[in-house]
């Protein structure tokens, strides 16, 4: 009820999950009555895992991700010029 008064005050849409840590009898039931979503451990925000960012293990299917999409249009966007800086900065 808190959320929905939340929610209705604002004018907001509370995106809330439960997480449960070890096993919670009647966790659908809890879900529905809360009116949110179940999520689980480990948990992602903004399609970042929610661990060590220090860590280059969580940083490199993000840098592949983004070289992936920036090899499409660097080619055809690029003078000449830059193409040569692009190529004497990646030697």
């Amino acid at each position: 009820m808190l959320l929905l008064v939340f929610e209705a005050m604002l004018g907001l849409r509370v995106k809330s999950v439960l997480i449960p840590i070890g096993k919670v009898p009647e966790l659908q039931h809890m879900a529905r009555l809360f009116g949110c979503g179940i999520d689980y451990l480990p948990l992602s925000y903004l399609c970042l895992p929610c661990v060590n960012f220090k860590s280059k293990v969580v940083w490199d299917p993000i840098v592949e991700r983004v070289n992936k999409k920036l090899a499409g249009w660097k080619s055809k966007l690029l003078s000449k010029g830059g193409r040569l800086t692009l190529l004497k900065i990646t030697l």
